[in-house]
């Protein structure tokens, strides 16, 4: 589940207040607070976690952090497996 992976990036980065730092300082023109990765967590449309405009920066990341994480593990919905049509 796509959850997880977020869930996996969170853990890693030490917890949801140390991610949103990460998560501004590759998005300087987003206000983001540990409240808004609290709400991806809690969303009631978890599959559309987290929002489309936030994974390439989580997919980024995710790699600083050494993990093997991708846009599709993040959001399968938005990146399709390669090859089908």
């Amino acid at each position: 589940m796509a959850i997880e992976s977020l869930k996996t990036i969170i853990q890693t980065a030490g917890g949801q207040t140390a991610l949103a730092p990460l998560l501004r300082a590759k998005l300087p023109h987003r206000p983001l607070r540990q409240s808004h990765v609290c709400n991806w967590l809690n969303s009631r449309n978890p599959d559309q976690m987290p929002p489309a405009d936030y994974v390439p920066a989580l997919e980024s990341i995710a790699h600083d952090l050494g993990l093997p994480l991708s846009g599709r593990d993040l959001r399968p919905d938005l990146y399709p497996f390669e090859g089908r049509k």
